[in-house]
């Protein structure tokens, strides 16, 4: 079964790249200057080892007897 990742890279790496010269197309603005072209780039994404477990393994059940799923999606009762 094919599945996605999507990786986000930290928002300092793409000021940093807005600010590299030769740049056409920019897709931040901020009015402080913080960052320069020459900054040094923070880690991001995947960082370390990554692995894609499957499981076969049954949810484990709440102290009244359902699935913990359900319990998350009952809306909480509210009285006025």
């Amino acid at each position: 079964m094919p599945f996605e990742i999507k990786v986000t890279n930290a928002w300092v790496n793409r000021i940093v790249g807005d600010r590299q010269p030769n740049t056409t197309k920019t897709y931040t603005f901020t009015s402080p200057k913080y960052y320069k072209a020459d900054s040094k780039l923070v880690p991001s994404g995947l960082l370390g080892p990554v692995q894609i477990v499957q499981s076969t393994a049954e949810p484990p059940l709440s102290k009244s007897g359902r699935g913990l799923d359900s319990e998350c999606q009952k809306a909480p009762s509210t009285s006025t």
